[in-house]
């Protein structure tokens, strides 16, 4: 039997199957007079006229209407249409505990306790309801946000009476099954009076919980063998192997618990599941410190899901605050080192880290503040407490970015809405310190001293400011090196003393030591992001995605000894200086990356967020500077490589052949198809020397022609007449202009101000322009008109960079910077304003934002272009006692 969608089944309506087993399939479907979605389990057509599974299958109705517990799946309602025997059953989002522990190994130890506790407490509530499962089993276990569910009682049989031991239980199913089915069950979690044809009782799914609770924490069955017979005989006759051989951080505890269970006596066994949920539960308040003092091999607890983000952390938590008590002696030499221990966070529930991963780990250890939102939606900083079984939101921190903290871990410091503020970890609103019109989650930075000063970068460019921990004026605290061409002081941190201070100066990615009460200034080395001190002598740093440790003397400013590398890559982005990690006062080191860090991929994505096609490219390299040709069937790319910058490369989509348009020691980027797609504009950077612009056949043949003499194109207008270029001007910043190809009048500015517009593109008729600027202290997208009577309309409703067009004019996408999430605003050439509706989230990819140009582009058909996807963007690593790796060397 399969039910069609929109199958009607009395009030319910069919929406989609979600799976089969050898009774009958279950189908997601809605209640249309509640208007909630559910469950719907139905038997198969063929075994419809079998009595006996008739039987089985109007038994897990009877048992599960028995039951009425959070960790058991609820039954709703029962039926009888058309020949079809169905029933009605919460719809559980999330996965069986079979398919979590193939996909992803086992447990954390904090989950196993978890879980196990609360299908024990199914179980229980079960016993006493006087019903036995008999076939608890992973396969029979659903992992949701909430918890564990316990479900499929279809094999389940009802005791004389709710008996608090199985001991005393008597079979009330029918005598016929047993003699069919000779074993009822799964052999791998049948007790050992089941394989024996003994009757089954409260003990025997106390057995079947044992194994569970064993493959939990190894991933491994608790009994195999190659044939049904040898199986049995291992059930029967042998024991695991002692769960401590397999999993090194195991509780002695754990292993008692599961021990018992699997005894093979039912008298030797615990006696009721109530007994199993109060030894768990004792274990779960004693297991932290029995699991941070374990030496050996580092433990990676893997918690991919973002749904289930309590994985591992419990645990983890525990060990984290015992590393900040008991962390500074990884600094100081010992004969004895601890081990290193790492393990992972996922983001909250329906939320996605940002792109840039931003994250601040406190300097006492205990807290983690980092930066995720669902897709479409601002992001916001949220705080993980270490002795916290979740993160939680910080209201008041929508659109924050580059998290820092107090010295006393008691406040943390971010930039929002174009202001510098502070909140409590405590709890409370956020307080303005000062104004701070830095644009984008990544660019900036800021460093807090003892004696309540705070060091922060305001804007995009130009020097360090102060002020107080309690607010005022900023002051300035550094000042630009002009025989070094600085153009921007970024991401300061503190040294001891709390009056010098290092900071990464760019462009060229020198890290500079400075101090509060002195013009003194002196280079360290160089490094791709921001430098991060951690006491007593470690500098931190990123070199070509990589975290890099040199010793570093903060009494003398001096490195002492090489680099090293700490471990996988990180996120970064040399341009600005941000890198995704961090490090406390006290071994602890969070970071954010894996494969993929370093590179990144095009791939089509159509309207309902779904990738329809990865584009061929040679390499895992950093695509930016997307274009599209008007056809939509090459692709140009500025493919960058640090430290040269980069060129252009094009790719014919139809052959999937890439190959390199620019070939020179120029940095070349920007493309930008002539609207034939004949030739293609871009900028050419030599040396120190400003961007210029120029043009050169698409097939790559001839000479390049300059165009323009300082510049970089954004946008060749449909009728091949104007061409819209930015350049960057002392006085006011970067600036839009609109050029005619012919030469025969000036360029026109298109807003001149102090504040940055980029990213122009002229409508399909020629009539408007839309483009980016941060006029509004936070990047928006606005549209103007180009004809003499002028006009205006900021699209954008949020943050908004890099507009493009529609071929047919009807939509503007751009991608909005707190979260990198591809909007969609409604237009209408034919109106004006031609602003015809408020914008609506397409998807948020893992697409990274640069300086080089747009991200995205849009193809004849409406699917969109993204470039530099990473693969890797779900997870942030923790590192506990990091410094014992370098002991250990």
């Amino acid at each position: 039997m399969s039910l069609q969608t929109g199958t009607r089944l009395g009030p319910y309506e069919i929406l989609a199957p979600l799976g089969a087993g050898g009774m009958g399939e279950v189908y997601k479907a809605t209640d249309t007079r509640l208007d909630r979605t559910v469950a719907i389990k139905v038997l198969s057509g063929h075994l419809a006229g079998d009595p006996e599974l008739r039987e089985r299958f109007d038994r897990e109705a009877r048992a599960i209407s028995a039951l009425n517990h959070p960790n058991i799946c609820a039954l709703f309602d029962v039926g009888h249409q058309d020949g079809i025997d169905y029933l009605v059953m919460e719809h559980l989002e999330g996965e069986s505990l079979a398919k979590r522990l193939e996909e992803k190994g086992p447990l954390a130890i904090a989950d196993v306790l978890r879980y196990g506790t609360e299908v024990a407490s199914a179980l229980d509530k079960a016993h006493r309801a006087g019903i036995i499962h008999r076939d608890l089993k992973p396969g029979n276990i659903v992992i949701t946000k909430g918890g564990a569910k316990l479900l499929d009682f279809g094999l389940a049989k009802r005791q004389a009476a709710a008996a608090a031991s199985g001991a005393t239980a008597l079979a009330t199913a029918p005598p016929n099954l047993t003699v069919r089915g000779s074993i009822l069950g799964t052999f791998q979690y049948m007790a050992p009076e089941q394989l024996e044809g003994a009757d089954a009782d409260a003990r025997s799914d106390i057995f079947a919980l044992g194994a569970v609770l064993y493959e939990m924490a190894t991933a491994n069955k608790a009994f195999e063998g190659r044939t049904q017979a040898s199986l049995i005989a291992a059930i029967i006759d042998r024991d695991p192997p002692p769960l401590t051989t397999v999993v090194s951080v195991a509780p002695t505890g754990l292993e008692r618990v599961i021990k018992v269970a699997l005894a093979k006596d039912p008298d030797d066994r615990w006696q009721t599941a109530r007994d199993v949920v109060r030894e768990l539960r004792e274990l779960s308040a004693t297991v932290a410190p029995t699991v941070s003092s374990v030496a050996g091999s580092p433990v990676v607890i893997h918690t991919r899901s973002r749904t289930r983000e309590y994985v591992a952390w419990s645990v983890a938590a525990a060990a984290l605050l015992a590393a900040a008590i008991l962390g500074w002696r990884a600094f100081t030499p010992r004969a004895e080192v601890a081990s290193v221990t790492r393990f992972t966070l996922s983001a909250p529930p329906k939320t996605d880290f940002v792109t840039n991963t931003i994250l601040s780990v406190s300097p006492n250890g205990r807290f983690i503040v980092f930066n995720a939102g669902p897709a479409g939606e601002p992001s916001k900083l949220w705080l993980r407490t270490m002795d916290a079984p979740e993160s939680v939101p910080m209201a008041g921190t929508e659109n924050a970015g580059i998290p820092f903290w107090s010295p006393d871990s008691r406040y943390i410091g971010f930039f929002g809405d174009g202001k510098l503020k502070k909140i409590p970890v405590a709890g409370g609103p956020p307080q303005v310190l000062c104004d701070a019109p830095v644009q984008g989650p990544s660019r900036g930075g800021a460093a807090w001293n003892r004696n309540d000063i705070i060091v922060f970068q305001p804007t995009n460019d130009g020097p360090l400011f102060r002020v107080s921990g309690a607010g005022g004026t900023p002051t300035r605290v550094t000042k630009l090196d002009e025989s070094a061409k600085d153009v921007v002081h970024r991401y300061p941190t503190f040294l001891p003393d709390d009056k010098h201070f290092l900071y990464v100066a760019q462009p060229g990615g020198r890290i500079v030591a400075a101090s509060l009460d002195s013009e003194e200034r002196k280079q360290i080395l160089q490094a791709d992001s921001k430098p991060v001190f951690v006491p007593p002598n470690h500098l931190l740093f990123v070199r070509q995605n990589v975290v890099m440790r040199q010793a570093f003397e903060p009494a003398t400013l001096q490195l002492e000894g090489d680099a090293v590398p700490l471990g996988q890559p990180v996120r970064a982005n040399p341009t600005f200086g941000s890198a995704a990690f961090s490090a406390s006062n006290n071994g602890v080191f969070v970071f954010g990356g894996g494969v993929g860090a370093t590179g990144g991929r095009l791939e089509w994505f159509n309207r309902e967020n779904a990738g329809t096609s990865a584009v061929a490219l040679d390499g895992n390299f950093d695509y930016r500077g997307l274009a599209l040709s008007p056809n939509g069937r090459r692709v140009a790319a500025h493919r960058h490589e640090e430290p040269a910058g980069g060129g252009l490369w094009v790719t014919d989509l139809d052959r999937s052949a890439t190959s390199r348009f620019t070939i020179s020691d120029a940095h070349e980027a920007d493309p930008v198809w002539s609207p034939d797609g004949t030739r293609l504009a871009y900028s050419s950077t030599v040396g120190d020397q400003p961007p210029a612009i120029y043009v050169k056949a698409a097939d790559g043949t001839g000479l390049a022609q300059q165009i323009v003499k300082v510049g970089r194109p954004v946008d060749w207008s449909a009728d091949g007449k104007w061409l819209a270029y930015t350049a960057n001007d002392p006085k006011t910043g970067q600036d839009l202009f609109v050029a005619p190809l012919n030469g025969d009048s000036k360029p026109k500015v298109i807003g001149q101000t102090t504040f940055a517009e980029g990213a122009g593109q002229f409508s399909p008729d020629g009539r408007y322009i839309a483009y980016h600027s941060n006029q509004s202290q936070r990047f928006e997208v606005y549209v103007e008109s180009l004809g003499p009577d002028g006009g205006r309309w900021q699209v954008s409703t949020g943050t908004g960079l890099y507009p493009r067009w529609r071929r047919d004019g009807s939509e503007l996408t751009y991608i909005t910077t707190s979260d990198s999430t591809v909007m969609a605003a409604p237009m209408n050439l034919r109106m004006n304003p031609p602003v015809s509706g408020a914008p609506r989230p397409l998807f948020r990819p893992r697409i990274a934002i640069t300086a080089f140009g747009f991200a995205h582009a849009v193809g004849p058909d409406g699917r969109v272009l993204l470039a530099n996807l990473h693969d890797s963007n779900s997870n942030l690593t923790v590192v506990l006692n990091w410094t014992a790796a370098l002991a250990n060397k």
